[in-house]
């Protein structure tokens, strides 16, 4: 029996279920006919399965064989990654439809809404793979200005997920390293886990490269690439190799990763690069528990230079742990030097917390018999409470600081000069509220810290009258340092106390203290008005028998004024007096003016300057203004001498300097279904340049064009110091897959397209 339905467009919905997937199926057209196993859509027929939609001129769907008949289908794959779609245009035949692939011929693939695109790539096969990439056999590129393909490849794949395109244009350029160079990459493609590529290159200087990555994932992904190239400068002749592998293995909570590479490669004008490096990293996490390491060994065989490192962090139960240590060898000269680096953490309580830090390190020359050996040992105990009623913290420090060979090497640099603290306590108190529970109902709040140590120096003078001269002292040491501050809000006026004073004891009676006393006062009065008077007056005193922290013997007392006039956020006039009363003298006078008339940033404008109260002369005015319309900025500034002091300043008076930016754009950006117009669709403009008034030199930083063109984009930058310039053409759709020439004044130039390959995160030649 046979059914015709004729309805308007997207008029009826004829829902069906494909017999072997079972699998729901919209299908909608202007017609619709349905006979026994098929049915048939034209006219703007519209089929959407699992969420996915095909148009096309007409479809047929066999039920019985799964099998879907197109003609002229669009099959927008990625429709929210761009103002234009992305279509697949089957040109012939038909394709099988799955819920994992679809399958056909004679397509192609455009981001061209245009009924003549363009451009377009044409593949004589092809598989789709919803939701992750389109595989094309005997892909061709045509655009709309030549009458015959302008590239061709056995193989392209487009991923749809991950945006990643295969399209291995080659990459053409020459600079001093290399020469002149054409490079190539051809790529294949097993399956959805395993894909490589091969790379050919013709460098002028270098000679032929050739290489081979590949990408694989049998249950435990890996990567693995060559690259060999004999330099044909060199004599006698020598080779150059790049080899890298990456293995990860993943078990359970556990994962293990091996990165091996191996470099020798000759780089002008550096020379020789010659190194072994790998990498293994181990990581286990079990519920809150995890344990991260990562060991890394690397042999400079140019250099004679062994380097190790290992760093572990762990985090099991109420214990957290972080270890580092490194070793550096010079096989030149026999330097050897090993360091140790434990901290070590235990949650005792919700409140306690206890911390050991031992940092041990340790030095060798050849000339050494014994090492240079030093071992600091910190132990901390630390309270946080809940309940932050008292204070905020407190901590309980013993600080040990040891010299182990200072018996034995007296001649080496760290041991020449040491200290050691066999300890040095220290207890501190963080945000203690006095009076009141919280800072607000606290008489004030104070931070306070006290410690007690004996401490032994070792201080090195150098040859005196031929002889070498060390002094070695110790004795006891004591501190005590406070901090405090109170904050007073009052109508209209906050006002701020800070103090601080710190006060250090030894044995031998020397003492030395330093206070400082910063208050200031903030007030903002009847809606215009605002003021801020600062002062600071800072005093240290007194001596040290040691000379590691030998103090300073100072007396600073200074003052800042500044005032304001505002309107809301439309103006705002300010000034600033700074006074040094210690030396009874004044900093410039500053002045500033903020204007924003219409309180939204489309139009702003500043100006500064300041006066000495000894010369009476300006400092440059200086002047800035922002427009902003849409996309569009302007700005403009200068500096402009505003004295009147002709006879000694043959610049009074006069404009200085000046710059400007304009960052425009003219018409709008073309969007699926508009009009096409060359001319009138967007235009960028990037205009930077600077101006002396007293040389009347110009120069043009920066000049940069973008241009809309339908379906690409084109930008084009010219930076006149440094003679570099650059032209870029890309996809709106994939503004990362780039066609880019770029050249500078020595003549280097490089043409690139579609760098951002499949091998792109991980060929890259040479590394």
């Amino acid at each position: 029996m046979r059914g015709v339905f004729t309805a308007a467009a997207w008029g009826l919905v004829l829902t069906a279920f494909l017999a072997a997937e079972k699998m729901p199926v919209s299908l909608r057209g202007d017609t619709l006919i349905y006979q026994g196993d098929s049915l048939f859509a034209s006219g703007n027929a519209r089929l959407v399965y699992d969420e996915r939609e095909v148009l096309a001129d007409t479809i047929l769907i066999d039920t019985r064989t799964n099998r879907v008949e197109v003609t002229g289908l669009r099959a927008p794959l990625l429709p929210e990654t761009s103002a234009q779609k992305i279509f697949i245009n089957f040109y012939e035949g038909g394709s099988v439809l799955t819920d994992q692939r679809w399958q056909g011929r004679q397509a192609g693939l455009t981001t061209c809404d245009l009924l003549e695109p363009h451009y377009r790539l044409a593949a004589r096969e092809f598989l789709y793979y919803p939701d992750d990439k389109v595989v094309a056999y005997h892909l061709t590129a045509h655009f709309w200005f030549s009458p015959v393909p302008l590239f061709y490849t056995p193989y392209y794949a487009f991923y749809t997920g991950p945006r990643r395109v295969v399209f291995t244009f080659p990459k053409i350029g020459s600079n001093t390293v290399e020469g002149n160079f054409i490079k190539t990459e051809t790529l294949y493609f097993l399956d959805a886990h395993n894909e490589g590529g091969v790379l050919w290159d013709a460098m002028s200087l270098k000679g032929n490269g050739s290489g081979w990555w590949h990408r694989y994932d049998y249950g435990q992904p890996g990567f693995f690439y060559l690259y060999h190239v004999p330099e044909r400068e060199q004599r006698p002749l020598r080779e150059s190799v790049v080899l890298r592998w990456q293995q990860k293995l993943s078990f359970a909570e556990q994962q293990l990763e091996l990165d091996h590479r191996y470099r020798k490669m000759y780089l002008l004008p550096q020379g020789y690069d010659d190194t072994l490096a790998d990498t293994l990293r181990y990581s286990y996490r079990q519920d809150k528990d995890w344990l991260q390491t990562e060991y890394s060994f690397r042999e400079d065989y140019q250099a004679e230079r062994e380097s190790q490192h290992l760093q572990s962090n762990s985090t099991i139960g109420a214990q957290t742990n972080q270890t580092v240590w490194q070793k550096d060898f010079r096989r030149a000269d026999g330097y050897r030097y090993e360091a140790l680096n434990i901290d070590e953490r235990y949650q005792l309580s919700d409140e306690w917390q206890y911390r050991i830090n031992p940092v041990y390190y340790r030095v060798k020359t050849t000339q050494d018999e014994f090492y240079e050996q030093r071992l600091d040992l910190a132990h901390t105990l630390e309270l946080s409470p809940q309940e932050k009623k008292y204070f905020e913290k407190m901590t309980v420090e013993a600080n040990y600081y040891y010299d182990l060979d200072q018996g034995t090497v007296t001649t080496d640099t760290l041991s020449a000069e040491w200290l050691e603290k066999t300890p040095q306590i220290t207890v501190k108190a963080v945000r203690q509220n006095i009076g009141g529970a919280d800072e607000d109902a606290a008489w004030f709040s104070l931070d306070s810290s006290y410690s007690s140590g004996w401490i032994r120096e070792s201080k090195y003078f150098g040859y005196v009258n031929g002889r070498e001269r060390r002094r070695f002292f110790e004795t006891a040491k004591y501190t005590a340092d406070y901090a405090w501050h109170k904050t007073f809000r009052l109508p209209g006026a906050q006002l701020t106390l800070l103090e601080s004073y710190a006060q250090t004891a030894y044995a031998t009676q020397d003492q030395h203290y330093q206070f400082s006393d910063r208050p200031y006062l903030l007030t903002d009065w009847w809606g215009f008005f605002k003021n801020k008077l600062e002062y600071e007056r800072t005093q240290g005193e007194g001596g040290s028998p040691f000379f590691y922290d030998d103090p300073r013997q100072y007396l600073t007392r200074r003052g800042k004024h500044t005032a304001g006039l505002y309107q809301s956020s439309r103006w705002e006039l300010t000034a600033t007096l700074a006074k040094d009363f210690e030396n009874n003298l004044y900093d410039d006078d500053l002045y500033n003016l903020r204007v924003d008339p219409w309180e939204n940033g489309r139009a702003l404008f500043n100006l500064a300057t300041g006066q000495s109260r000894y010369t009476a002369l300006y400092r440059d005015l200086v002047g800035s203004m922002q427009l902003r319309y849409g996309q569009s900025t302007g700005r403009l500034s200068f500096t402009k001498d505003i004295n009147r002091n002709v006879e000694d300043n043959e610049y009074a008076g006069k404009l200085k300097t000046a710059s400007s930016e304009l960052d425009f754009y003219l018409g709008e950006p073309y969007t699926e279904g508009s009009a096409w117009n060359f001319w009138l669709r967007e235009w960028h403009f990037l205009i930077k340049n600077t101006y002396d008034f007293n040389t009347a030199y110009y120069n043009l930083d920066t000049f940069g064009l973008g241009k809309d063109l339908h379906c690409w984009y084109m930008r084009y930058h010219f930076t006149p110091l440094r003679k570099e310039w650059y032209v870029v053409f890309s996809l709106k759709a994939f503004p990362e897959q780039e066609f880019k020439l770029t050249g500078n004044e020595d003549n280097e130039f490089n043409f690139d397209a579609f760098s951002d390959t499949l091998s792109a995160t991980e060929v890259r030649r040479y590394e």
